[in-house]
């Protein structure tokens, strides 16, 4: 039987005497060979990074040298197939690349939509956040080092300081009473009303107590919760007012707020916050008592109503050009381009191309149905996991469906299969029922069940990945039952005590892994040719009711 220029005696030549020639360049020529590839992609990233011409030209000229190579490996037979096959795998994502070389630096740029191609879900970067280059012309050199302060992002606790403050004969401070969970703002005469949590940065100015708090009962980040500047009036002990923040000036959601400060004698505090991008800026309490955005007006300008005019940032605006160019000049080429190079070269790797391509297709023709601003995390979850899942389950079937009389080609399409589906297939159901962070049942349970999924995959495909997947998912299920037991015995302490008997309670269960792991050694042949009889039985009744029903 001939595929397309390889015949397949050709094929039985390299996966029989020859297949052991395929890997004969040893551990070195890999290492080279890996190299070479980073080097590569270094060459690249930094080619890019100065011209995006550049980049390509040099993207361009070693996927050239990646299908040259390949073709000239082909001229001594099997012996380097499986270097052959490894370039034809980069050629194909090379030309995937690109292809997004031109969505990105020709489609985007001649269709205003040069920053806008990030799949919602992702933290965007509408705004430039960079907050010496947002203020205004003439700034002091004291304001100019309030902007550039980096410790918001390098030392928490700095940016926290003062926690206490002396103000009329009293202390105010953050402190954290028995059995509560927040920072509640105190003072040593009584308490502080309304009751705010995560005080910090308190500040006496202008004869008033300031301070940056969110209000208890209502979880940062969401619409209603008043966070932001917080005073107390002098004469007004233990009564705090609102001053404001940046959800009073049209933010989706405030994130959090720092550095509060006196600059140039006026008080003014960092933010972060959802625009619907993730951005800073800086806010100042003014003349009139009431705060405002320093640097930007309006603070969201997506938040101001379309009147025909250029309100709306071009980033949060759905880049269509880019998904439709994406589709024909990234994805298409690169699926033609492997399924060419597996039909008339036999080069199993290509599968990566084929399974993926068609992933990113739909992704996005999904991204150019949908709403653009709006989450579209629980899509990419359950696509993924389905994808995956259907991946799985058709080589399974078509592995049950051919038995021993499966085609060479698909034989070694095998290992690619097992790795990129079987992979995906693993970080999926960990994502799905985030275990092992989860306490509920009802996810470790489906967790659990994939154990003999797994196996079921390990024995349809014929391939030992899915059984190694299946041991981890064992594991976290022995320790996670250790650990219940040891719970239910002493409670959620973990001494030394409670460490040994948790200890012991997995080595028990892996001594019963290990058990069943020698009978399955010891009665391997006789229990793998059983499921797979029973596999090949179900299948065989298939077809034969199949048969009968159109016979009738």
């Amino acid at each position: 039987m001939e595929v397309a220029g390889v015949d397949a005696a050709a094929a039985s030549a390299g996966n029989d005497g020859n297949e052991g020639n395929a890997s004969s360049v040893g551990v070195l020529g890999w290492l080279g060979f890996v190299i070479i590839n980073i080097a590569a992609w270094g060459i690249i990233g930094t080619a890019s990074a100065i011209n995006w011409v550049l980049g390509f030209v040099i993207t361009c000229v070693y996927t050239g040298i990646l299908i040259g190579m390949a073709f000239c490996l082909r001229r001594y037979g099997p012996k380097y197939f499986a270097f052959e096959n490894l370039l034809w795998v980069l050629a194909c994502w090379f030309l995937f690349i690109l292809g997004m070389f031109i969505v990105v630096n020709v489609i985007g740029p001649a269709y205003d939509e040069a920053r806008a191609l990030a799949p919602e879900g992702i933290d965007r970067d509408p705004f430039n956040n960079n907050l010496e280059d947002l203020l205004p012309p003439g700034s002091s050199a004291d304001m100019v080092e309030y902007a550039g302060d980096s410790s918001t992002y390098t030392d928490w606790k700095a940016i926290d300081t003062p926690t206490f403050a002396h103000f009329e004969g009293e202390v105010y401070f953050s402190g954290q009473a028995e059995g509560d969970v927040d920072r509640v703002l105190m003072r040593v005469g009584g308490a502080v009303a309304p009751t705010l949590v995560d005080a910090k940065n308190l500040i006496v100015h202008g004869g008033d107590l300031f301070f940056l708090a969110r209000e208890s009962g209502v979880a940062a980040g969401e619409t209603e919760a008043r966070q932001g500047l917080w005073r107390v009036r002098s004469g007004a002990l233990g009564v705090a007012e609102y001053a404001g923040g940046p959800q009073a000036l049209g933010v989706e959601t405030a994130l959090s707020e720092s550095d509060l400060e006196v600059v140039d004698g006026e008080l003014y505090f960092k933010a972060e916050f959802q625009c619907p991008g993730w951005t800073r800026s800086i806010f100042v309490l003014n003349a009139e008592g009431s705060v405002v955005d320093f640097l930007r007006t309006p603070t969201c300008p997506d938040a101001l109503p379309d009147d025909g005019g250029s309100t709306v940032d071009p980033s949060l605006q759905k880049p269509t050009a880019q998904y439709w160019s994406a589709i024909f000049l990234a994805c298409v080429p690169m699926i033609i381009m492997a399924a060419l190079v597996l039909y008339f070269l036999g080069m199993p790797g290509t599968f990566t191309s084929l399974y993926a391509g068609p992933a990113f297709i739909i992704v996005l023709v999904y991204l150019l149905a949908a709403d653009h601003n709006t989450n579209h995390e629980p899509f990419y979850k359950w696509f993924l996991t389905v994808y995956a899942s259907l991946g799985y389950v058709a080589f399974s079937a078509y592995s049950i469906f051919k038995g021993d009389g499966i085609p060479v080609l698909a034989d070694k399409m095998k290992d690619w299969v097992a790795v990129v589906v079987g992979l995906l297939f693993f970080v999926m159901i960990h994502v799905d029922t985030e275990v092992p962070a989860t306490d509920d049942a009802g996810p470790w349970v489906a967790y659990a069940l994939m154990i003999p999924v797994q196996m079921f995959f390990s024995f349809a495909i014929r391939h030992v990945l899915p059984l190694v997947f299946a041991a981890i998912f064992m594991f976290v299920c022995a320790w996670k039952i250790a650990r219940e037991i040891t719970r239910a015995i002493y409670g959620d302490s973990l001494g030394e005590e409670e460490t040994i008997v948790l200890l012991a309670i997995l080595a028990l269960q892996g001594i019963g892994i290990i058990v069943a792991a020698i009978f399955y050694a010891s009665n391997r042949s006789r229990i793998d040719a059983l499921a797979r009889s029973a596999l090949s039985r179900c299948t065989k009744g298939s077809k034969e009711g199949r048969s009968a029903e159109i016979t009738v």
